[in-house]
């Protein structure tokens, strides 16, 4: 079974089935009851009632009373029809005998079963006759002596009556009234029903699901069949529909016509708020009980948010039930390889505003800015933010149900915080982000918009995927699925995750996993994210540094982290971790330190020597001029200068170094930015022979080499073509800047 059907087999408005189930404390109720039918002594007819609103119990209600009965050795015979299962008056009124003559022959034996299911199908016959049951209603009544008969004709007894088989059909009941009479075959019918041993007990659910004619209709069947003995009417529905369908019937209410017919009725046992809180409790922590479910709940925020605000939305057990039964499917979305992608508490908050407030929730989905707030500001009060953040959550709150606008603005403060500090225009300072992303809460950015898709975007990053890059052993495992999440292209945002996860990573494996980002590091896409930016590769950095610091044998770590540089395959992520390894030994800052100074010089020996080799083959673009500033820095400017000069010696090796050199300069006139792509000379200058570079580019620009300029991919061009341009600043005598270009962009 999967994930999703284990979940969804929990379905939260199943009714109960024996007294064991009973969470609600009815049990005395039906135990009484079932006492009381038990004890009747059939020679008259009974009706009884439940009453109930929809979806508050009357079913488990009926099915434990009939598992009691059913297993007493003196309970009665038991009849079960659902009227709602046929749709129609006619089809209702034949199912109605039918369906009992039927369960008669099969529940008595022998020849008492027999006459009993023949006697009421005669019966059945001669009192319905087909399509013209009003009619011979009438005249069964009339032959009765009761009343009310001739308001059974009331609306459609004048289009049958039209019908030339209904004139046969009535010219034969005349035929047959002093022989075989309704009132003889009633007595015949009645005879037969006392010889029988226990009383036949008729189950009549869902009664309030019928359309009102519908009601009316069954509610004369069971008042002309209700004076038979032994048999009892057990009738299950809400009161004030059924009075509603019944009312001006026959000159009275609906209340006083229904109580014409029910000779004892009950209601379903008031249910206690504490009750309606535990089926939401129990449902939820059978939810919980699915392996992974629970594995990030934060006890002490549920009952925070439960307690103060969550409950006030469940009133009743119908709205425990509404709520389980989409709650159920909805979580089963987000859960899956035992991992739940979603926070478990914000996901129950949510898809309780959807629930009860729904027009609420369709606007929540449209305010990302206005619930996540500024991030930039959130730690500011800026008075004009303030008020516009009132105003909008005011207007929001205006979609509520007047019961449920306090305690839901109270809500939505509670799982959106920032939302609430702009409200109440308070500041607060703090890395509040990177633990909501680390408990996958709504209110942080990269989550929102997941609890509204139901589904984890492309390029995002799932909890399974996470627990078992977390939990795999074996090295071989653990780089597919570092490689498999850079060619979906969720690397950088696993890389996120994991660093707000370093904790849980096991000691013994953590050599192996960090071992592991190391050699995926060169195939980290490169990002432009502006000066304040901090990429992928900056993340493993930090991954690798605060999941090393906690370990506090500073010989062992430093260890650890030179075994890393010993053993990777990967070039650019040692680069970088050395750079800030020895920048913190030049600054003398131990505290930002891994690698001890004995470890440090093996390190720094291991790095050059790949740089030395073919370490740089694969970095590309900014990466390479950072790896040749360290290289520079470490050794002398010699090494790096020979080898900038044999890459330029062709074209191909020509244009990389030329694409190393362009820097974006990210630009902003206060109204609007760009990005401009600027090679500097003077920089190059530190590396190589500016008109070395300059020939092995000019043939590009030669009529036969100009297709294959345009064969180079956007990058390349754009390296080019900034080259050229600094060129010609030069030439011009004019400033090594983008801002004195003369030239435009082919």
């Amino acid at each position: 079974m999967s994930d999703a059907a284990v979940l969804h087999s929990l379905s939260a408005d199943r009714p109960i089935n024996d007294l064991s189930e009973d969470k609600l404390n009815r049990g005395r109720f039906v135990i009484d009851l079932a006492s009381a039918i038990k004890a009747w002594d059939g020679r008259d007819g009974l009706v009884i009632a439940i009453y109930g609103k929809w979806g508050e119990g009357k079913t488990s209600v009926k099915n434990v009373l009939l598992s009691l009965l059913q297993k007493a050795s003196d309970g009665p015979t038991v009849v079960e029809f659902n009227p709602w299962s046929w749709s129609g008056e006619e089809r209702l009124q034949r199912a109605f005998f039918e369906e009992i003559a039927t369960s008669l022959g099969h529940c008595f034996d022998g020849e008492l079963g027999t006459q009993l299911s023949r006697k009421w199908r005669t019966y059945a016959d001669r009192l319905t006759l087909g399509s013209s049951v009003l009619d011979h209603l009438r005249f069964a009544t009339e032959v009765s002596g009761v009343p009310w008969a001739p308001m059974l004709l009331s609306g459609m007894s004048s289009a049958m009556r039209a019908s030339s088989k209904l004139s046969d059909e009535g010219a034969k009941v005349m035929e047959g009234r002093e022989d075989n009479t309704v009132e003889s075959l009633k007595r015949e019918l009645s005879e037969e029903l006392l010889k029988a041993d226990r009383p036949v007990l008729i189950v009549l659910d869902d009664v309030d699901r019928l359309t009102s004619e519908e009601i009316r209709i069954l509610f004369r069947l069971v008042k002309v069949n209700a004076d038979f003995p032994n048999i009892i009417y057990l009738m299950l529905f809400d009161r004030k529909i059924v009075e509603q369908a019944l009312g001006n019937v026959s000159g009275c209410d609906g209340c006083e016509y229904m109580e014409k017919i029910v000779q004892a009725g009950f209601d379903l046992p008031q249910i206690q708020w504490q009750e309606i809180d535990q089926c939401l409790i129990d449902g939820l922590n059978a939810v919980l009980s699915n392996e992974g479910m629970g594995q990030s709940l934060d006890e002490t925020r549920w009952e925070a948010i439960y307690g103060r605000y969550l409950f006030a939305f469940f009133k009743s057990l119908r709205d425990v039930r509404r709520f389980l039964s989409t709650f159920t499917f909805e979580i089963g979305l987000f859960y899956k390889d035992k991992s739940l992608d979603v926070n478990f508490v914000d996901l129950v908050a949510i898809e309780t505003i959807r629930v009860f407030e729904p027009k609420i929730y369709a606007q929540i989905a449209k305010s990302k800015s206005l619930l996540l707030g500024d991030r930039l500001t959130a730690s500011f009060r800026v008075p004009k933010s303030e008020l516009d953040a009132k105003e909008k959550f005011e207007e929001l709150l205006v979609l509520a149900s007047p019961g449920n606008r306090e305690v839901l603005k109270k809500l939505l403060e509670s799982i959106f915080p920032r939302l609430a500090w702009a409200v109440k225009g308070e500041s607060h300072v703090g890395d509040y982000e990177a633990q909501w992303e680390k408990e996958l809460r709504i209110c942080h950015p990269k989550m929102f918009d997941r609890y509204f898709m139901q589904s984890i975007a492309k390029g995002d990053i799932s909890q399974g995927d996470l627990n078992r890059i977390i939990s795999t052993s074996e090295k071989g495992e653990l780089l597919r699925l570092l490689k498999q999440l850079v060619s979906e292209g969720s690397i950088e945002v696993a890389i996120g995750r994991l660093l707000g996860r370093k904790n849980e990573i096991p000691s013994e494996r953590l050599e192996t996993f960090l071992t592991s980002i190391f050699d995926i590091g060169d195939q980290i896409p490169m990002e432009d994210l502006g000066v304040l930016g901090m990429g992928a590769d900056a993340n493993a950095c930090r991954l690798v540094y605060h999941s090393l610091i906690c370990e506090p044998d500073e010989v062992k770590r430093s260890a650890m982290l030179l075994n890393c540089f010993k053993n990777t395959v990967g070039n650019w992520l040692p680069i970088r971790k050395l750079a800030t390894e020895v920048q913190s030994q030049e600054e003398g800052t131990v505290d930002k330190r891994i690698l001890v100074d004995s470890d440090l010089a093996v390190a720094k020996d291991l790095v050059l020597a790949r740089i030395r080799g073919s370490g740089l083959k694969e970095i590309e673009g900014p990466r390479l001029l950072y790896c040749l500033w360290r290289w520079k820095q470490w050794v002398s400017d010699d090494e790096p200068r020979d080898w900038v000069r044999g890459e330029i010696q062709d074209f191909p090796g020509a244009v990389r170094i030329a694409k190393a050199f362009t820097n974006p300069i990210h630009v902003s006139d206060g109204a609007s930015s760009k990005i401009v792509k600027e090679f500097k000379l003077t920089q190059f200058e530190e590396f190589g022979v500016v008109e070395d570079l300059e020939a092995a580019l000019a043939p590009i620009f030669s009529a036969r080499t100009l297709e294959e300029f345009k064969k180079l991919g956007a990058s390349e061009r754009v390296a080019v073509e900034a080259f050229t341009k600094a060129m010609v600043r030069r030439k011009n005598g004019l400033p090594d800047d983008w801002r004195y270009d003369t030239t435009e962009d082919d």
